[in-house]
Parts: C-alpha cells; structure tokens; sequence
C-alpha cells in the first residue's frame, strides 16, 4: 500500500466503507510494521482485523476458504513444477 494514500480523502472514505460492511479482515504478510499498525487500529473499527504471517492461517480464521486459486500464484506454481527434475529436485534457474 501508497502511504500517500492515507492522505486521500476519497481512498479513506472508501476503506472505511469497506471495512463498515465486513466482520473481519485478514491481512497477510506485508512489511514488519504491519502487525502494530493492525493492533493499533482494531479497536477503532467494527470489523475485526487481524494480521497473519500464514495465508492458510488467516483462511482458517475467517473461515473461509479461497473460491479461485490467485493467477499469480498458480503461474509460480506451473513454472516451479516445469522446473523440477523427475527425482523431485528444482533445477538451477540460468
């Protein structure tokens, strides 16, 4: 995330409305000041936001369970496998 965008008016406004209509909100991974910003800022909304270093993890807590695998993911999952050796072994990448 744009920490210039916490300046937005607009880009608040619309976080806020977001996070108004939610239960809860998972956040995982990020950079290491994510979890006290999280902390800090769960008690002053509805929803309940956690931070989770382990996607499966935060899954779990929201219980739910992705609908679609993410198309990132699964081209770095098609591309590892591609790579691999038929012992199992990954090849050096050149």
């Amino acid at each position: 995330m744009d920490l210039a965008a916490l300046g937005d008016r607009d880009f608040v406004a619309m976080k806020r409305g977001i996070l108004g209509c939610l239960e809860r909100y998972a956040l995982v991974g990020g950079p290491a000041w994510l979890p006290t910003w999280v902390h800090a800022i769960d008690p002053l909304l509805r929803a309940d936001v956690r931070h989770f270093e382990d996607e499966g993890r935060a899954w779990e807590w929201l219980g739910a369970e992705p609908i679609a695998e993410r198309p990132i993911l699964a081209e770095r999952k098609r591309r590892a496998a591609a790579v691999r050796d038929e012992g199992g072994q990954a090849q050096p990448r050149e």
